[in-house]
């Protein structure tokens, strides 16, 4: 019996690569498909490096896991010493690789899945096992993060090439990440964040947040680094301060030291020490967005933006910049609106929440409207389940190449 037919009948038995130092949106759209992905016949396994903050949380799901030194294949370069810290990264990858492949026998895995493009390990076991390989690639590269690829942008390509798969989570990504590799071997598949049964009960907690004539709270949610725009949104917020008393900022997510105490001395600089709020890293952020007005996304270099998502289900207007993955999510003038330039754009788009309060309010519905059709996990996990089995037919001669 082939491997598709074994899956068909056993359920297709899949390993997830993920590299997760930190609690990102990436880490959270992996365990919604660890949790979605059963209900369409897929087993997930998990493979990750050592110690990752998400670990227990993948253990609570009973899902067979196992830890390894995963190195990066890609990383700022910082110094004359970088050459011979990218051949150690290198070297470290191949020294885990025999025991992984054993791993992944002992697993019977059909699949391997690469959850990030930024490590190339399961890509290597993949070629040496004959299995199908999906790459997921969440992100840009030096465009979101400054990260370099260690051995040039040739190798990088020639791994992707060999993928049987290549799942990316926004047109944009496509563009920037996947150059010339055929559009049939690519799904453009957005992230789900919510189960359909969690979408009411997101609207109902919206509603119930009556709004404070006296208090106007944007939110900003994510990591706090130069670009995802805290300092932007900072300065726009400045600009409204004389004319909308009401206007507050929430910034939510953690960060580099240096870069949250810069943002700090900058709101100190603006005097808006009683209009800016830090919460630091939340385990739970929907609280956060269901209690603000309005959500900014102030990154030019979103791959996807979960937080964008997050904000339409919870049925609030989303702010963003008018580039990267944003524009795919968010309709202007319909679900929120987009902007382009620096902060004094920013602050024309929040002026026009502020003044036109019940229309904000009309905009949220309708993105939660949109996000409830977009961005459940069930429609997300039966997305990149069929392109799995995709790959699986693929692989032993049965559907596309």
């Amino acid at each position: 019996m082939n491997r598709t037919a074994d899956a068909a009948r056993n359920g297709l038995r899949v390993a997830f690569v993920s590299y997760q130092r930190r609690w990102t949106g990436a880490a959270l759209s992996l365990l919604g498909l660890l949790d979605g992905l059963p209900a369409h016949g897929v087993v997930p396994h998990v493979v990750i490096q050592a110690n990752s903050p998400i670990v227990p949380s993948i253990a609570a799901r009973n899902i067979p896991l196992a830890q390894f030194r995963l190195r990066r294949w890609m990383e700022p370069r910082a110094g004359a010493l970088w050459p011979a810290q990218a051949l150690g990264r290198m070297a470290s990858n191949v020294a885990s690789l025999p025991r992984l492949i054993r791993q992944l026998r002992a697993w019977h895995i059909d699949v391997i899945v690469t959850n990030t493009s930024i490590v190339p390990v399961g890509g290597f076991a993949a070629a040496v096992l004959g299995r199908p390989h999906v790459w997921i690639v969440r992100e840009f590269g030096l465009a979101d993060s400054g990260s370099h690829h260690d051995f040039g942008r040739g190798f990088f390509d020639f791994w992707f090439r060999r993928a049987t798969r290549v799942i990316v989570v926004s047109e944009a990504v496509r563009a920037a990440v996947l150059g010339d590799l055929p559009r049939d071997r690519v799904d453009v598949i957005h992230n789900g964040v919510a189960f359909a049964s969690d979408f009411p009960k997101l609207l109902q907690r919206a509603r119930a947040e009556r709004r404070d004539p006296h208090r106007f709270a944007f939110l900003l949610a994510g990591r706090i680094q130069p670009s995802k725009g805290q300092e932007t949104a900072i300065r726009a917020l400045a600009r409204l301060k004389t004319a909308f008393p009401e206007a507050r900022l929430e910034i939510v997510g953690g960060g580099e030291a240096w870069h949250v105490e810069q943002c700090k001395t900058l709101v100190n600089e603006l005097e808006l020490r009683d209009r800016v709020t830090f919460h630091g890293h939340v385990a739970d952020p929907w609280p956060h967005f269901v209690h603000a007005d309005a959500v900014l996304m102030c990154s030019a270099s979103e791959a996807m933006g979960r937080v964008t998502a997050e904000a339409m289900a919870a049925a609030r207007p989303l702010i963003g910049h008018a580039t990267g993955g944003t524009p795919e999510l968010v309709r202007h003038g319909r679900t929120g609106l987009l902007y382009s330039g620096g902060d004094e754009a920013l602050a024309a788009s929040m002026r026009c929440v502020l003044e036109q309060p019940e229309w904000s309010r009309q905009l949220g519905e309708e993105a939660w409207r949109d996000a409830s059709q977009r961005f459940t996990i069930e429609r997300y996990a039966e997305r990149v389940a069929r392109s799995l089995r995709d790959a699986l037919a693929g692989q032993n001669g049965q559907g596309r190449p």
